[in-house]
This record gives C-alpha cells, structure tokens and sequence, in this order.
C-alpha cells in the first residue's frame, strides 16, 4: 500500500526494510525522542516492524516508510500505531538531514488523510516529550489539540488528539 504527495511517497513497511529501518532509528537526532535517547537493538527494530506487520492486517494501518524522489533510500516513516486501550498513535520521524523541508508535515498528512478519508477513525492520538519543539509545533500545524500533560519515567510528556470531525469539518463524516 503507497499513499503519496508531492515531495513524499509512503509505502507500508516490511520486514525486508529491517537494516533501513533499523540504520535511521539509530540516528541520534531521530532516536533522541523516539526511543529516549537510547540506541535500538537489530532485535527491538525487528519486533517493531512485526507490530507493524499485523497491525497492518488486523487494522488496516501500520507503519509507513517516507521516500522522497531524487533522493537515495529512506528518508523518515510515519505511521499508526496501534494501542488497545485507546485511538491509535501517530509517528513520524524524518532523517536529520532532511529536517525544515516539509516532508514531516506531508508525511503527516498522508497518515491522517488515510486514516479519517479510508479507514473512518473517530481519533488519532499522539505524545511528545515536552522539549520536542518542533514535534509539538507540527502537530499544531497540523490542528491537533493538547489534551493533557504528564511524566512518565521522568520525561515529561505532552498528549495530543485529533477528532475525524475536526480534521474533515462537520459537513464530511
């Protein structure tokens, strides 16, 4: 499955993308919010891909990988991840590289597009570690309201949601 922009196609990860997948999340401007800082295991990636793997099956969505044309390889991800007591998380991550052009926002978008125009969500949710400036600064692009805050092992932690009303408008449900 590909959703697709203008400067950003997203194509379903697979576990054949592990060494990809597992090389960007390694990044230490990528890792310093997305896994506190802490290098991911081969083994960790792998089991994050498989998650991804049956999400995909089980609910439709996943998480995607971001290319950009002219550019060799992978560039960021961005997803849905599934959670069993509440509306899916919204993830995204580009390589440091590539920050400040745009394509976290598109990539965004190309997720919830799918998420409320195809699968018919009532919610996306997502968290960022409060000193994630830029990360908070999309999702208000995006229209994304703050919900709470909290600490979770130390770190604190904003909350964000986004209703499907909210982001089609009350004529397109």
């Amino acid at each position: 499955m590909k959703l697709s922009g203008p400067l950003v196609t997203l194509r379903q990860s697979t576990i054949r993308d592990l060494e990809l997948v597992h090389r960007l999340w390694l990044e230490p401007g990528v890792r310093r919010f997305l896994f506190d800082d802490r290098p991911l295991s081969a083994a960790e990636a792998r089991t994050y891909l498989q998650q991804s793997d049956t999400s995909f099956r089980t609910h439709g969505y996943g998480l995607w990988l971001a290319f950009v044309q002219g550019h060799e390889g992978l560039v960021g991800f961005s997803g849905l991840m599934a959670s069993p007591s509440a509306s899916p998380s919204l993830i995204v991550g580009v390589a440091p590289i590539l920050w400040r052009r745009g394509l976290a926002t598109e990539a965004a978008t190309l997720v919830l597009e799918f998420a409320f125009d195809e699968l018919s969500l009532g919610e996306v949710l997502a968290d960022v570690d409060e000193p994630n400036t830029p990360s908070i600064r999309l999702l208000t692009r995006l229209g994304f309201n703050q919900l709470r805050r909290g600490v979770v092992e130390g770190r604190p932690l904003l909350y964000f949601g986004m209703s499907r009303e909210r982001w089609c408008g009350p004529t397109k449900r």
